[in-house]
């Protein structure tokens, strides 16, 4: 039976690391990213329900603003501890230095 295919993700949520006391009796809690391993097949099925539902939101026929063309849509996502992808907000991609970026481009006609 063939292996599953995992990938390592660092998420955003800290893991407390244990608790060590130096010699001068000050103890060191600076929080640990968290990683953990994703099977690949759930974060395909993942990232392909993802893309279905933005198709169902910027499918919605709007090419132009005014005297301006839509051509371009850019969206952020990050990646859940289990594997689940989240579309970011307003102001929540500045303090982050991963995720997904998805840039859709209008096709030409």
């Amino acid at each position: 039976m063939p292996e599953k295919k995992t990938i390592w993700v660092i998420t955003a949520e800290p893991v407390p690391p244990p608790t060590k006391t130096t010699r001068t009796g000050i103890s060191s809690k600076a929080p640990l990213p968290a990683g953990v391993q994703i099977d690949v097949d759930k974060l395909q099925a993942s990232m392909q329900a993802f893309l279905d539902n933005v198709r169902e939101i910027v499918g919605v026929g709007v090419e132009d603003v005014g005297p301006f063309r839509l051509t371009e849509i850019s969206l952020s996502a990050t990646i859940s501890a289990d594997g689940e992808l989240k579309l970011l907000g307003a102001g929540v991609g500045m303090g982050l230095s991963g995720g997904l970026n998805f840039v859709l481009t209008r096709k030409e006609s």
